[in-house]
């Protein structure tokens, strides 16, 4: 915040939306790690790949990936089951990857559907631009855009959570004949009329960052959300090893009421071997800042979204499973209509907390 004395001198606090400065470069952070092989595009977008060894005896996850071209970068997806089933697209968020539908694929799978998940640009398997200002929300959502027309996938129902509905909400938005349903979990479609959240200026690493429970949750837990969530932002921009997305999911999933395994956290932090292959999982947070008007014009559009929309929230979730979030969606969305909106006793991850019941909530969904 200004002091009083900029304020008296008519200084205006500038809301940085996107990332100007880094410290050190991308270019400086690489040649910390010589042994790491970073590619570029035709574009010069650098990037690196995390080896296939890092995922080597996965918990529960069998799948093979594939692999679709997006200017120049590989997204990783997984597809099974009959291409002419119906097609669930299931979304994933922000710091994990596919692996958080391990509990419900083979349920769905049983239920004769084909399922297509995605891994974000610099998450999961996909490849990782090692410059941080390459993950803003829009070119997201471009990639989710060009995702699906590649695979020219269509009568797609979603289920989708935390930044996976935020990217695809705007599409379901924007495409809405593309859905056929959307079950919403633990998510929500951003829309603002003043964007309270800013990217800090430098964004500069900080080696000496605490973990993220020393850092993050026991100093900002307790604060209302725009704190806690611009201390999330702040924290995860500029922490460096410290940032552990293995230990962030082991901490939310116990918090929901079922412990990952040591080898499911591992599994976690499997597409992050070191500080340069992590640029997506800092990032994706501060992606919030750069949501513009085109937002708030999506909301309007979803707004006459029919297709069936059902919303279920992790109780445990303060933040994103509140009732007045899912009453939010449910009482301004059409097709949310009627539906069984539900709750089960879970935190921010359902799909680690309550998989199975989820998987058979969602396959109801579709059969009604």
């Amino acid at each position: 915040m200004p002091s009083k004395e900029q304020i008296a001198a008519g200084h205006r606090p500038v809301r940085n939306t996107r990332i100007r400065t880094l410290i050190p470069t991308p270019q400086e952070l690489a040649a910390l790690e010589p042994d790491v092989t970073v590619h570029a595009t035709a574009a010069g977008v650098e990037y690196v790949r995390t080896p296939d060894a890092c995922f080597d005896k996965l918990a529960d996850f069998p799948y093979q990936p594939k692999y679709v071209d997006i200017d120049g970068l590989r997204m990783a997806y997984i597809d099974e089951g009959p291409r002419d089933a119906q097609t669930l697209l299931l979304m994933h968020g922000q710091p994990v990857w596919g692996y958080l539908y391990r509990r419900m694929i083979p349920i769905l799978l049983a239920a004769g559907h084909r399922v297509v998940v995605p891994d974000m640009m610099g998450m999961g398997r996909s490849d990782k631009p090692i410059d941080q200002r390459y993950h803003d929300y829009y070119t997201h959502v471009g990639n989710f855009e060009t995702f699906l027309k590649k695979l020219e996938l269509k009568d797609i129902s979603l289920l989708c959570q935390d930044w996976g509905s935020v990217i695809a909400l705007l599409v379901v938005a924007e495409q809405p004949a593309l859905f056929s349903r959307v079950l919403l979990t633990n998510g929500v479609m951003v829309g603002f009329v003043l964007n309270p959240f800013s990217i800090p200026e430098p964004v500069e690493l900080d080696r000496a960052a605490p973990d993220i429970m020393q850092g993050l949750f026991i100093p900002h837990l307790a604060d209302p959300f725009p704190v806690m969530f611009q201390a999330w932002i702040n924290y995860t921009l500029t922490a460096g090893d410290s940032w552990d997305p293995g230990q962030f999911l082991a901490l939310n999933c116990t918090a929901g009421g079922r412990p990952l395994s040591p080898q499911e956290e591992q599994a976690y932090r499997a597409p992050f071997p070191s500080l340069i292959y992590k640029a997506g999982p800092r990032t994706l947070p501060s992606m919030v800042c750069g949501i513009g008007p085109r937002n708030l014009a999506g909301w309007s559009k979803l707004m006459t979204f029919t297709g069936p929309f059902l919303h279920v929230r992790g109780s445990r979730d303060t933040q994103f499973g509140t009732i007045e979030l899912q009453e939010l969606h449910t009482s301004l969305i059409p097709g949310a209509q009627g539906q069984p909106h539900g709750m089960l006793d879970a935190g921010h991850f359902i799909q680690d907390n309550k998989g199975e019941e989820l998987a058979e909530i969602f396959n109801r969904f579709i059969a009604s």
